[in-house]
């Protein structure tokens, strides 16, 4: 890479979650090859305290670790994008990409521009957005060749401006020693070691369906009698997800786990993961409940089927139905060997995701567009 060159990147939100996963994985692997500042236009998060161990300057909107600090807001952002001359502003989400295609044009000298789009959102005032600020992009990442089309198809993208860049599989969370705890791990979630345990992990929301979960686990459960659904993480429907399991009669055999940092060992220990997505990008959970073992039902909602081939490596099931759900459920429970067999096949696919392969296309990248690597 070019000495000097300096890339500012800015997210949405610097707390947890799969793009501010990608993120980190990102930064970690150019911190050596250039000069980097992170900015979050939220508050100060989990991801945001990471980033800082290692040594990366980081902004956020309401606190800021940087000397002497800038202010806060968007007149901060200026201030520090303006102190740290960037060569690049590489934005992850929507919010961050349009902040940073308005803010290049405030700048000077005007930097390259990058934006990652990693979820659809079909939303009116969005897709306006985009379509206004598209051309102001350099260069535009997508994690799924679906989301790429859907967007390019609303916006008129320069195909030329157009790259697909798969997620990437942390080297920390392969290597994970906890794998080995699978028993270890059931014990202290009260899970019984013939108990069918059923795993659900991610954001709190509209978006991930756990309200189809609970009511597929509810119908899956009179035909499997030794079975447990737990729901790791934390969000803004948490208090309506719990009434919903209150309201199922089920409380013996579902709980909440709130935010879990090490899914790692949770992924492990489970007999299957599911994600009842109504909508996704391209999921780093599927990645990482493959890498711990785990046989993966999901909704073919968006870029999950580029993931999951039904039968191959995983079972796909219409989103937002709870009865089809139910019978994939049943139908690992009762056929061991089937899921054994999809954890194997999706276990195969990581190669596809190594880190050090997904690092080298955005170094290429980086070199193809912008002549100053």
């Amino acid at each position: 890479m070019a000495e000097g060159l300096r890339i500012l990147y800015i997210i949405t939100d610097l707390n947890y979650g799969g793009a501010e996963k990608q993120l980190e994985l990102l930064v970690g692997g150019m911190k050596s090859d250039a000069r980097i500042m992170v900015a979050g236009l939220k508050g100060w998060g989990e991801t945001a305290e990471r980033l800082h161990r290692q040594g990366i300057a980081v902004w956020t909107k309401n606190e800021s670790r940087l000397a002497p600090g800038p202010q806060s807001g968007w007149k901060g952002l200026i201030e520090i994008a303006r102190q740290f001359h960037p060569d690049i502003i590489h934005t992850f989400l929507f919010k961050a990409n349009i902040s940073g295609r308005v803010l290049s044009r405030l700048i000077k000298p005007r930097p390259k521009v990058i934006s990652s789009v990693r979820v659809w959102d079909n939303r009116a005032a969005p897709l306006a957005l985009e379509r206004a600020t598209a051309r102001w992009c350099d260069c535009i990442v997508f994690n799924s060749f679906w989301v790429a089309d859907c967007y390019s198809q609303v916006t008129y993208l320069d195909p030329w401006k157009k790259r697909v860049i798969a997620n990437a599989l942390s080297r920390e969370f392969a290597k994970s020693p906890q794998f080995q705890m699978r028993r270890e791990t059931r014990a202290e979630l009260g899970i019984g070691p013939d108990e069918f345990f059923i795993l659900g992990a991610g954001r709190l929301d509209r978006q991930k369906g756990f309200e189809y979960l609970i009511k597929a686990f509810a119908l899956a459960a009179t035909k499997i009698f030794h079975t447990k659904l737990l729901i790791a993480g934390d969000g803004p429907l948490k208090n309506s997800i719990g009434l919903a399991i209150s309201k199922s009669g089920l409380t013996s055999k579902i709980r909440l786990l709130g935010y879990q940092p090490d899914a790692a060992r949770l992924m492990a220990s489970c007999d299957v993961f599911i994600l009842p997505s109504l909508w996704e990008g391209s999921p780093n959970v599927v990645l990482e409940a493959w890498n711990a073992g785990a046989p993966v039902i999901a909704t073919s909602v968006c870029g999950t089927p580029e993931l999951i081939e039904d039968g191959r490596n995983g079972l796909l099931v219409p989103p937002a139905d709870a009865s089809r759900l139910a019978e994939a459920i049943v139908k690992l429970a009762v056929d061991p060997a089937l899921g054994k067999k999809l954890a194997a096949a999706g276990k195969d696919c990581l190669k596809n995701h190594r880190l050090g392969e997904i690092l080298d296309q955005y170094k290429a990248l980086y070199k193809e567009f912008f002549k100053v690597c």
